[in-house]
């Protein structure tokens, strides 16, 4: 893998070997932006639509259609459906010396 030299880049190699794993969901931002995003809205990203209700099967299926529908809109990106369940864990080691 080629060096990035910005975020932008960064993000773009990091989607790349991520976007191998099945299941991977995940958002590229600035560590100080996401907390204070998640501590405002409960929402880890710039911008969220929240469901809620009773009926966890009724709210995984809303999910899904708000998902298709914003991610059909042109210039939308990282759009995804948070994982409520079984919260996998990824750890990377960066090798800065490469």
């Amino acid at each position: 893998m080629e060096k990035a030299g910005q975020a932008n880049a960064m993000a773009a190699a990091m989607e790349q070997v991520v976007g191998e794993f099945p299941g991977a969901n995940y958002a590229f931002t600035q560590p100080i932006v996401m907390r204070l995003n998640e501590m405002a809205s409960g929402i880890r990203s710039d911008l969220g639509v929240k469901i809620v209700g009773d009926d966890y099967e009724v709210l995984l299926g809303l999910a899904d259609q708000v998902n298709r529908i914003l991610a059909s809109i042109e210039g939308a990106g990282d759009v995804g459906v948070d994982q409520v369940t079984g919260q996998p864990v990824l750890s990377v080691a960066v090798d800065r010396a490469a």
